[in-house]
C-alpha cells in the first residue's frame, strides 16, 4: 500500500509543475506570448551555434544571432509588403467586378427563397455590410481589442525570448535547488518544443505541397485560376507552422479568394481544404507522436481533451504539454 501511495505521490509531483504552467498559460490567454518566446529563443540558439561553429573566435554570438533574426523578420515583412504594393493594381482592382459576377451566379444557381436574402449587386452588398458593421460595432471592437492584445503578446514574447537568448546561459547549471529545478524544467520545455516545432515544419511542408498541387496543377487542368498563387503557397507554409490553427487561416483565405472567381470553385476549394485540415490531425498525431515516443491515439486523445477545455489554444499546446509529461515521467523512470 505504501509503495502504491509513494508511486502516486511521485507521479503527481512530476506532473504538477507542468499542469500548473500550462493551465496558467491557457487560462490567461498567453499562448501567443509563450510560443513566440520559445520560438525566438530556439532560433537564436540555433543561429548562435552555427555562428560559433563557423567562427569559433567570434564573441557575442547570441547578440549577433538576435540581430540576424530580427533582420530576417523585418526583411520578410518588407519584401511581402513591397510585392503587394507592386502588384495591387493587377490583382485587387478587379475584385468589385469579380464580386458582381459572384452575386449574379448566386442568384442564378440558388433557389428564389434563398437568393432573396442575398444582395443583388456590389452596391447592395456594400450597404448591407455597412449596416452590419453598425449593428455589431461593440462585438467588432472587442474582436479588434483581442486581436491587438494578441499581437502585443506576440511581440512581447519575441522581445523576452531575444533577451533570454542573450542573457540566459543554458550550459551553466545553477547551484541552488529551486534554480536547478527551474533550469531543468526549462531545458525539458525547450527540448519538447524543438521536437514538436521540427515536426510541425514537416507537417506544414506536406500541407503546402498539397495546397500547391491544388492551386498550380489541379485547378489549371479545369481552366480555373486563383490569384496570388505564389503568395498563397508561401503564406500557407508560414502560417502552417502554427499547429491546426495556421491551416484554418490559410484555408479560409483560399476559400474567400475562390469565392471571388465562382461559387463552384469556392465549393471545390472548401472540400479539398477540409480534407487537408482533417488530414493534419492525423499528421500531427503520427509525426509528432514518433518524435515524442507517443502513439497516435494518445496524442489525438490529449488534443481532443485540451481542445474541449481551452479551445484552439489548448489544441495548439497539447503536443508540447504531453511531450513534457512523457519526458518527465521517463526521466523519473515512472513509465
Amino acid at each position: 500500500m505504501n509503495k502504491t501511495n509513494n508511486l502516486w505521490l511521485a507521479f503527481l509531483s512530476a506532473c504538477a509543475g507542468i499542469i500548473l504552467f500550462w493551465f496558467g498559460v491557457l487560462s490567461l490567454h498567453l499562448t501567443f506570448a509563450v510560443f513566440s518566446l520559445l520560438l525566438t529563443y530556439s532560433l537564436t540558439q540555433l543561429f548562435a551555434q552555427r555562428l560559433q561553429q563557423y567562427f569559433p573566435q567570434l564573441s557575442h554570438s547570441h547578440l549577433i544571432a538576435v540581430c540576424l533574426l530580427l533582420l530576417a523578420l523585418i526583411s520578410t515583412f518588407y519584401t511581402i509588403g513591397d510585392w503587394l504594393g507592386d502588384n495591387q493594381h493587377n490583382y485587387f482592382t478587379h475584385i468589385p467586378q469579380q464580386f458582381a459576377q459572384l452575386f449574379q451566379q448566386l442568384h442564378t444557381r440558388l433557389p428564389d427563397n434563398i437568393s432573396h436574402y442575398l444582395p443583388d449587386s456590389v452596391q447592395a452588398f456594400h450597404h448591407y455590410f455597412i449596416n452590419w458593421l453598425q449593428q455589431h460595432s461593440l462585438v467588432i471592437q472587442q474582436i479588434g481589442g483581442h486581436t491587438l492584445k494578441g499581437i502585443g503578446y506576440l511581440f512581447i514574447g519575441i522581445i523576452i525570448g531575444a533577451i533570454m537568448a542573450v542573457q540566459y546561459q543554458p550550459n551553466q547549471s545553477p547551484n541552488k535547488p529551486i534554480s536547478q529545478a527551474l533550469h531543468h524544467y526549462f531545458a525539458n520545455l525547450m527540448c519538447c518544443f524543438n521536437h514538436v516545432f521540427l515536426s510541425q515544419i514537416k507537417i506544414s511542408a506536406i500541407n503546402t505541397a498539397l495546397t500547391a498541387l491544388y492551386l498550380v496543377i489541379l485547378l489549371p487542368l479545369f481552366h480555373q485560376h486563383i490569384p496570388l498563387k505564389t503568395l498563397l503557397i508561401l503564406f500557407t507554409f508560414l502560417v502552417g507552422l502554427l499547429p491546426i490553427m495556421g491551416n484554418l487561416i490559410s484555408n479560409s483565405v483560399i476559400v474567400l479568394l475562390s469565392l471571388t472567381i465562382s461559387l463552384p470553385l469556392a465549393g471545390a476549394s472548401l472540400i479539398w481544404l477540409i480534407f487537408i485540415h482533417k488530414l493534419e490531425y492525423f499528421l500531427n498525431a503520427e509525426i509528432i507522436g514518433q518524435k515524442i515516443q507517443a502513439k497516435a491515439w494518445e496524442l489525438l486523445l490529449v488534443m481532443l481533451v485540451m481542445e474541449a477545455l481551452f479551445g484552439i489554444a489548448g489544441l495548439v499546446a497539447a503536443p508540447i504539454c504531453y511531450a513534457q509529461l512523457k519526458l518527465t515521467l521517463q526521466q523519473k523512470t515512472l513509465i
